[in-house]
């Protein structure tokens, strides 16, 4: 993949497609980070991503050579993994799900899917942003990590929306 131009590798141990059943903590790490020390080792300048919604499991991954969070939940499952983020000082990609990846297709609705997907993100930032400059919550991101300013780039549904924050 890297050799055909890709610019960033993306590697999880739990799949979120509709239906799927969660994956042990154990079993992620133990699928991931072989992965992820051996793409770092032959390609150290690709940045490697983490797919998971569980702080345990970034550790791992990041000690391996991960250097980005690809959180499916947007940091709602796991209120540790906002503080290993910001402790790490590592990119977190917010991503948009209904439920939990077995329920997700279950009724989902919505009155615009792109301006709630959008809302719903925006939501998510503004949560996290207060946090950051305030330390309070339980997923709490301490003062120093959020030296650098938000800035966040919408590309929803092929470009159906964008607009910068």
């Amino acid at each position: 993949m890297i050799q055909q131009g890709a610019d960033l590798i993306d590697v999880g141990g739990e799949s979120t497609r509709p239906g799927s059943d969660a994956v042990s903590v154990a079993e992620q790490i133990r699928r991931t980070q072989p992965v992820i020390e051996a793409v770092h080792g032959a390609f150290p300048k690709t940045p490697i991503s983490i797919d998971t919604r569980l702080a345990e499991v970034a550790v791992a991954a990041l000690d391996a050579g991960a250097v980005v969070i690809n959180d499916v939940s947007a940091l709602r499952d796991d209120a540790a993994l906002a503080r290993l983020a910001a402790e790490r000082q590592v990119p977190v990609v917010l991503m948009h799900m209904l439920g939990d990846p077995k329920t997700m297709q279950q009724d989902p609705h919505y009155g615009d899917v792109v301006e709630d997907i959008v809302a719903f993100l925006a939501g998510r930032i503004r949560v996290q942003r207060p946090r950051a400059s305030t330390g309070a919550g339980s997923s709490s991101i301490p003062a120093s990590a959020s030296a650098r300013p938000f800035n966040t780039i919408w590309r929803s549904f092929a470009g159906w929306t964008s607009s910068t924050s």
